[in-house]
């Protein structure tokens, strides 16, 4: 299967939207220390959201299924490759300056197997404040190594009880501008109520049950590739849609599930081959004759995860 070809013209310049501070960002910061407490004994799960600290980390062991669709250029067709998934997803909390306010960045590493061959890693980062409540603010996430801010979204609630709930839309503004994008996220956090889960030893834990579902979309404006042409190349991954839904249990003094079902569809568009530009032409009398246009060839990637995640140990400062 081959790529799929798109041309498009476009009728006049564009603005190519507002440049902004971007949020710090990188690979995971390592714990502020290596001492990971293990998860029993069982511990009361409380009500009340964890103050947050920069360095607490959480380390869960993963396991489940992955199916990828990916394609293969040497054979122009679309390869498929799933089967059984185990690995380790690290979340890590540092202190950072976040458009000139002191924030958190969480950061998830996930490292994994699939069908036991070679390990993948993928990081996904995102940007919080707390409030004195306890309640927690996304800022901005950075997805596919590009940071997006300049939205508060209300993403988990200051106390677990049944029927608390947080959400909402927040539309983050990727930035600079030359690279203009928007980044959608529609979310929704839920408690249904209390539940329990069983400890490594001793009593179980006390948590409360909570379902997240999460809508993801990334769209590059066309005119910023247009504009850019230098800077977007083959492999560029220009749109991205992901809807996530999990199923957790909470512990709030924890700041962290101890348990988690997820499950997510995700599907990229990458480019093949690199952005053609051709720029509008005028006649002697400044009159447009040929509209701008930029062409390009792509494909797509896709991804479905089912996993189970479960609290192996934790450092909380």
């Amino acid at each position: 299967m081959k790529g799929l070809k798109y041309t498009l013209l476009l009728a006049g310049a564009m603005a190519l939207g507002c440049g902004g501070s971007n949020g710090v960002s990188g690979f995971p910061d390592p714990p502020v220390s290596s001492l990971l407490l293990p998860t029993g004994p069982g511990i009361p799960g409380g009500t009340l959201m964890r103050t947050l600290r920069a360095g607490d980390t959480w380390e869960y062991d993963v396991k489940g299924t992955m199916l990828r669709e990916e394609y293969d250029a040497s054979s122009s067709q679309i390869s498929k490759n799933s089967g059984p998934v185990t690995g380790t997803l690290v979340r890590t909390l540092s202190a950072v300056s976040f458009e000139g306010v002191p924030a958190f960045k969480m950061t998830d590493a996930l490292t994994y197997k699939l069908n036991g061959g070679l390990i993948s890693v993928e990081v996904l980062e995102t940007y919080l404040s707390q409030e004195p409540s306890g309640a927690i603010t996304m800022l901005g996430r950075r997805q596919n190594k590009v940071d997006f801010d300049g939205a508060d979204q209300p993403w988990l609630p200051a106390a677990f009880s049944a029927g608390a709930n947080v959400g909402g839309f927040g539309r983050f503004v990727n930035t600079p501008s030359y690279r203009a994008a928007n980044f959608d996220d529609s979310s929704a956090f839920s408690v249904t109520g209390a539940g329990a889960v069983a400890a490594t030893t001793g009593a179980a834990f006390d948590t409360w049950r909570a379902v997240h579902v999460s809508s993801l979309k990334a769209n590059w404006p066309v005119i910023a590739w247009a504009r850019n042409a230098g800077v977007v190349t083959t492999g560029f991954i220009f749109d991205t849609r992901e809807d996530i839904s999990t199923t957790d249990d909470w512990s709030p003094v924890l700041g962290a599930p101890v348990k988690r079902k997820y499950g997510s569809s995700r599907q990229d568009s990458v480019i093949q081959n690199d952005v053609n530009y051709q720029p509008p032409v005028f006649d002697v009398n400044g009159v447009l004759t040929t509209p701008e246009s930029v062409s390009y060839t792509y494909h797509t990637i896709k991804r479905t995860l089912d996993l189970e995640m479960v609290l192996k140990q934790r450092s909380l400062q």
